[in-house]
């Protein structure tokens, strides 16, 4: 009993063992390693035909896109097309198995539902084909094909057949519109009969021009219009159905219509009863039903104020130029110059170096309720504000302006050229404009490079320390010839630099000698690489206080400044001397 099983299980290995190596490992005679199917330009690819069975699909090219003429005419998945015909063009055979097999059955060649693809090349009559059949055995990583016009059986990598063997819901474009978010130049959302209606102005700039004049929130815009972008329809319901009413349809609950810059017509869609997770819908143009994830009404406004601006003022502060602020307390006037420098102009000439902090405050001030537009400025207090802020980007000003009433809540009335009505917002967002003059100045005394500097010099009372670099090496001239120790050098630059004063003393130049500036402790002055001179800078010191003064030449203020700057100066020539 034992030997008749053993016989017969050897018989069966035999049998298979013979199979494989007629169908799996028997050496090709002419092809050994794997070469390409076909040879033709994919770019020139004008008809490709699955067929599968009784199904038959026939996509053709039409200049840069794909249009679906079989079984129905519509706009086939374009780019998909392209992935197909370049598939086939890189389409490689890995092993001869038959040269000329009399059956084609063993291979899957021959059943029903085998797979063919059968496409043209422009300015070529002849039509080629590929078949594509079972895989091997015992290796799925590999099925059997044959070239239409030839005998021979071959085997391919069956990541092929996945990529050929396309439904027509695979080959059908499944984007809602071809939109370019950018473009659209008016958004309008009718639901139960109440319409939306924003308009793209300058730049990118929405606004609301339905039910009320006002400007949108262009982040929430920009979310819908992407949202319709990148939907896609999951399937396909009915094409040119004759009612609508199954779906919802007929009378739908959202209408959304978009008008793209330089566009003839209006791309609209309408949106109808839920299905799961589902909506159904249909475009205008083409006449079909399909279904698009519910997830598509999320972003969609049901009243204006939903996607409202709610900052009081909008702008580029890359485009500001001008700053006015008035308040009862001062009058600030600030320009910028050479891109990124600002200067105070009024009520004093200097660099400001503050401002910056303002304009992000600013873009994070969010408005917290809309109140009734009042053509009687008093009845918020905005006769006289507490604060009136113009921003001018270029030639276009921006203004805000807070009253100094209060709502019941605590919040301040405000009203702005951005803003149709007067609004509320915390008193806490506009803090930073409440300072002074002085709050917003640059409180460095003296402004330079400190890489374009050739020459120091510390003058004291009884000795001059003078020093020059040549090349990149520092030496000290006076009072002695020595090699300077660079990285000292480098510690007095820096200090200078970050030298800033707390307080101005004396608006104008007084008794200097009270500030110990008539004989000052110590004078700084610097030479840049073309020979302008920096500075001086006075340093002065009073007794028993806690405080130091400085004086530029240039400026008849005096300024006072914490004392630890001159412990970062030396005061003997010998604290510079390199030592080896």
């Amino acid at each position: 009993m034992k030997f008749r099983t053993t016989a017969i299980l050897a018989s069966f290995l035999a049998a298979l063992a013979a199979y494989f190596y007629l169908y799996e490992f028997r050496p090709a005679s002419k092809e050994k390693e794997a070469k390409k199917i076909f040879d033709f330009d994919p770019h020139k690819v004008e008809t490709v035909t699955f067929l599968k069975g009784r199904e038959k699909i026939t996509c053709q090219r039409e200049e840069n896109d794909w249009i679906i003429v079989m079984p129905l005419k519509t706009k086939a998945d374009s780019q998909l097309m392209q992935e197909t015909v370049s598939s086939l063009a890189e389409a490689r055979l890995t092993k001869v198995i038959e040269e000329s097999p009399s059956d084609l059955a063993p291979f899957g060649l021959k059943r029903v539902k085998v797979l063919r693809i059968t496409f043209t090349i422009k300015d070529e009559e002849k039509t080629q084909s590929l078949l594509l059949g079972d895989e091997l055995p015992l290796n799925k990583f590999y099925v059997y094909a044959k070239k239409g016009d030839e005998g021979r059986v071959f085997s391919i990598y069956a990541g092929l057949r996945s990529k050929l063997d396309k439904s027509l819901f695979d080959l059908r474009d499944k984007t809602l519109f071809a939109l370019i978010p950018e473009m659209v130049k008016t958004l309008e959302i009718r639901r139960k009969g109440e319409a939306i209606i924003c308009e793209k102005r300058s730049g990118k700039d929405w606004w609301i021009t339905h039910p009320i004049k006002t400007r949108a929130d262009r982040e929430k815009i920009e979310i819908i219009l992407n949202a319709i972008k990148n939907a896609e329809i999951r399937e396909f319901v009915q094409d040119a159905p004759h009612d609508l009413s199954p779906y919802g349809l007929s009378r739908p609950q959202i209408k959304i219509l978009l008008k793209e810059e330089k566009a003839e017509r209006t791309k609209i869609l309408e949106i109808g009863d839920t299905k799961g997770e589902m909506v159904y819908a249909r475009r205008r143009e083409p006449h079909n039903v399909f279904l698009i994830k519910k997830s598509i009404l999320e972003g969609l406004p049901y009243e204006a104020g939903h996607i409202r601006d709610l900052h009081p003022l909008v702008f580029d502060n890359k485009a500001i130029e001008k700053v006015e602020l008035d308040s009862p307390a001062h009058q600030i006037v600030l320009l910028r110059r050479n891109g990124e420098e600002w200067e105070m102009v009024e009520p004093i000439q200097a660099k400001a170096d503050k401002w910056k902090g303002i304009f992000w405050n600013l873009e994070d001030l969010i408005i917290k309720e809309f109140l009734s537009p009042s053509e009687d400025l008093s009845a918020y207090g905005f006769d006289r504000p507490k604060i009136r802020l113009t921003l001018w980007e270029k030639d276009i000003p921006h203004t805000l302006l807070v009253s100094e009433k209060k709502s019941s809540e605590g919040y301040l009335f405000a009203k702005s050229s951005h803003q149709d009505a007067p609004f509320l917002i915390d008193p806490k967002g506009i803090q930073n404009l409440l300072k002074t003059p002085f709050d917003f100045r640059d409180l460095h005394l003296i402004s330079f490079d400190s890489r374009k500097i050739t020459k120091l010099e510390l003058k004291y009372p009884d000795k001059t320390i003078l020093c020059q670099k040549k090349g990149t090496h520092w030496r000290i001239t006076k009072p002695i010839k020595a090699v300077a120790e660079g990285i000292k050098i480098w510690d007095i630059l820096f200090a200078l630099e970050d030298l800033q004063f707390s307080k101005i003393t004396a608006p104008e130049e007084k008794d200097l000698s009270f500030y110990g500036l008539k004989d000052p402790r110590l004078k700084i002055t610097l030479w840049d690489e073309k020979g302008t001179t920096i500075g001086p800078l006075a340093v002065g010191k009073r007794e028993a206080e806690e405080a130091i003064y400085l004086k530029v030449s240039s400026d008849e203020s005096i300024y006072e400044a914490k004392p630890d700057f001159l412990g970062k100066i030396p005061d003997d020539v010998s604290d510079l001397v390199y030592k080896r």
